[in-house]
């Protein structure tokens, strides 16, 4: 399932710095790469975002700040990978389950 973002965004995360490596063609930017970092967590985001039609389509996903992120389908053990639609005024999180790898 997804959850609208305005449904759990009460609270506050404090960061100790940000990278952001994006570019902007035809009123849509690319988003490369989006980093925030805490003390305990560290945040990444890809994908891109209309401005024209302010529409988002993000994928993501939070691990401890000690760990490496991994911003492919190759999710680490300790990382929560989620995906980021909507719009900008109305965005919805859906997080994204572990594969079954088949083994």
């Amino acid at each position: 399932g997804f959850f609208a973002l305005a449904d759990v965004s009460d609270g506050t995360l404090p960061i100790d710095g940000a990278e952001l490596k994006a570019s902007i063609s035809n009123g849509v930017a690319k988003i490369d790469k989006a980093e925030a970092n805490s003390a305990k967590y560290k945040i990444w985001l890809s994908g891109i975002a209309s401005y024209a039609g302010r529409g988002l389509a993000l994928s993501g996903g939070i691990i401890q700040a000690d760990q490496p992120a991994t911003q492919t389908n190759n999710q680490g053990p300790n990382q929560s990978s989620f995906f980021v639609g909507g719009t900008w005024s109305t965005p919805f999180i859906s997080p994204i389950s572990r594969g079954v790898s088949g083994e």
